[in-house]
């Protein structure tokens, strides 16, 4: 299965440790996750060269080509 995962980023990283366990929880089911790279350290800087339009298209192109497989 196909799983979207949405978490904070600019709003706090407190449950960083809690993303990367379940990350690694569904990859481990065999699930795709797209999104892995939110769930690790560091995402803040890599994810703040992107305007919010940018990430929105980005995530909204990912959701629609997982949707129509």
């Amino acid at each position: 299965m196909n799983i979207y995962l949405a978490c904070s980023i600019t709003g706090g990283r407190e449950f960083e440790s809690v993303y990367q366990v379940i990350v690694h929880a569904l990859v481990q089911h065999g699930h795709q996750v797209p999104t892995t790279h939110l769930a690790e350290s560091g995402v803040r800087s890599v994810e703040a060269v992107l305007a919010p339009a940018q990430v929105y298209a980005r995530d909204v192109a990912w959701i629609r080509a997982r949707s129509q497989r």
